[in-house]
């Protein structure tokens, strides 16, 4: 365990890439200090973008908003999309529901990466053009590169798109899926600090806490029951802003589970309220974990799954507050509509067609605890899958 030596709410973790941890008292600071005194986006042009001018990076962010606002004028479409893929990969394995009542999955967080994998590439590169080999060639070609070496290759994936040949889909799928999940990316880029967090660990760690609560798993159910049975069986953007209690579920599991929380570079010496000394260059974070079970904000039993508690603090999904840090707070993630409206378009049509469970064995032991690294997953991956279809 690494040595911790604490001033307060201000904590420094001997053999961590962060100087400083910032705790609960200093969230408004940390957010509402200006890039030029705690800068995040110096931090990120350094570490991830260090190859690039100004002009590139600034260009960069142009095309972030962009691309994020051509997102939420078609996130209809979007989401139509989705939910047909949804459909189509939850149900891959349905022989296997066909012959057994309940299925177990003992990996969960590689059984639902593959299926986001899958959705993903369908979603961008469509069917037909995952059969074209110029597209996993070019994706070889992009692993053999480092990073500042490997954006033409991105061209020709991006090319791919528009070709609809038909070869090898399947080892075209397994490429990619390589790159995506078996940490290829990061082999090139052996020193960056990874700020990626997969939504695939997120939903599974959501199913992981619905599975050892039937409670809730029951609720959500009757939930799903009572909106189809108004509005029928397809999920449309109305009926996502319905599912309250699975928002409020969603949101639970998100802050038992999150670590995400942006790093900033302090640009100037700067002394806290309590004399805590950051010296200028200093890596500075927020301590997420600490600050997501605090009883202060959450009320009581904060390291429990209870999803209840936001009804009381109001806490939405896809709104940033000091109850949801989950899409950052100051500079906030501009795909947080899409993505929650995603998750919740995703864990809505499983609920519909299966119950998530711990089998029959006993529920109070099963917990486990919780891996703490970059990305929080439960120590649990395995849960049962039993095929049923929710009605009316």
């Amino acid at each position: 365990m690494n040595f911790l030596q604490t001033a307060e709410y201000v904590s420094k973790h001997i053999g961590s890439k962060c100087d400083f941890n910032v705790g609960k008292a200093y969230l408004n600071l940390f957010c509402a200090l200006p890039d030029h005194v705690l800068s995040e986006m110096k931090l990120s042009k350094r570490v991830f973008h260090k190859q690039w001018s100004c002009k590139e990076h600034y260009e960069y962010i142009r095309f972030d908003s962009t691309l994020s606002s051509i997102v939420s004028r078609n996130m209809k479409l979007y989401l139509q999309k989705s939910e047909y893929n949804i459909h189509e990969n939850i149900n891959k394995d349905i022989d296997l529901f066909v012959q057994n009542e309940y299925v177990f999955i003992e990996d969960i967080f590689d059984y639902m990466n593959q299926i986001l994998a899958d959705i993903v590439l369908k979603q961008c590169y469509g069917e037909g053009s995952l059969n074209d080999p110029k597209l996993f060639d070019s994706v070889m070609r992009l692993l053999e590169k480092k990073i500042a070496y490997g954006e033409k290759y991105l061209g020709d994936l991006f090319e791919s798109r528009i070709i609809n040949e038909k070869t090898n889909s399947d080892k075209a799928r397994e490429y990619l899926r390589d790159f995506v999940l078996k940490g290829k990316f990061k082999k090139m880029n052996r020193d960056i600090i990874d700020r990626d967090h997969l939504i695939g660990d997120r939903l599974s760690n959501f199913l992981i806490d619905i599975s050892l609560d039937p409670r809730v798993f029951k609720k959500l159910e009757n939930e799903q029951r009572a909106i189809i049975a108004n509005h029928g069986h397809e999920i449309s953007i109305s009926c996502l802003d319905k599912m309250i209690y699975l928002d409020a579920a969603i949101i639970e599991s998100l802050r038992l589970s999150s670590n995400a929380m942006t790093m900033k570079e302090a640009q100037y010496d700067i002394f806290l309220p309590n004399r805590v000394f950051i010296p200028k260059g200093s890596l500075v974070k927020l301590n997420n974990i600490n600050y997501f079970r605090s009883t202060q904000i959450f009320d009581l039993y904060p390291h429990d799954f209870i999803p209840e508690r936001h009804f009381k603090l109001g806490t939405k999904l896809d709104a940033i507050s000091k109850t949801n840090l989950s899409w950052g707070l100051g500079r906030v993630c501009p795909y947080k509509e899409y993505c929650a409206k995603f998750m919740k378009m995703f864990t809505a049509t499983l609920i519909r067609s299966y119950k998530v469970s711990q089998g029959e064995q006993p529920q109070e032991y099963m917990h486990g605890g919780y891996f703490f690294d970059d990305v929080i997953r439960h120590a649990k991956a395995s849960l049962y899958l039993s095929r049923r279809y929710l009605n009316e």
